[in-house]
């Protein structure tokens, strides 16, 4: 499981929170409106071991990625 904190700015937007591997395919994808929790919980249950990146996007255009490792 992935635990994400949302920044109090993010939370005022409705976003879609995408995991992507290294060659750019989408593992997952979430929309959630805003006005949410400020901590989010993703299913990674089902990821191989590795590195992987973390996109938000918000409705207005907004893109912030991180990395992530799951061992």
């Amino acid at each position: 499981e992935v635990q994400l904190q949302i920044g109090e700015p993010l939370r005022q937007k409705n976003f879609t929170i995408r995991v992507a591997d290294l060659t750019g395919k989408i593992i997952l994808q979430r929309y959630e409106r805003a006005g949410g929790n400020l901590t989010l919980y993703l299913d990674a249950s089902q990821l191989t071991p590795g590195l992987y990146l973390i996109t938000i996007v918000t409705d207005d255009g907004l893109v912030e990625t991180q990395k992530w490792v799951k061992q």
